[in-house]
């Protein structure tokens, strides 16, 4: 937090881009977690799945770059609904 605070970064911004990165995390070779979870679950091999997941991969790196580059996105529907005020 400290550092968030002295670069003047906003906790509810990195937050929604730390989770975002986290879930790519989950859903990429060889860590995976997600994926051998969801691989046991349906019976399937781990070979299939990673060729299935190619395109949500892609769009979540996709919308990982927006947000960072737009921040003002990630904040537009917390401070509309007057839930948030950065």
């Amino acid at each position: 937090m400290p550092i968030l605070v002295y670069y003047e970064i906003d906790p509810l911004f990195f937050g929604v881009l730390f989770v975002i990165a986290l879930s790519i995390g989950q859903i990429t070779p060889p860590v995976a977690v997600n994926l051998y979870v969801a691989a046991n679950l349906v019976n399937s091999t781990m070979d299939k799945l990673t060729k299935e997941i190619w395109p949500y991969l892609i769009a979540a790196i996709i919308a990982l770059v927006i947000l960072t580059f737009l921040p003002q996105l990630s904040l537009w529907i917390p401070v509309t609904a007057g839930l948030y005020f950065p």
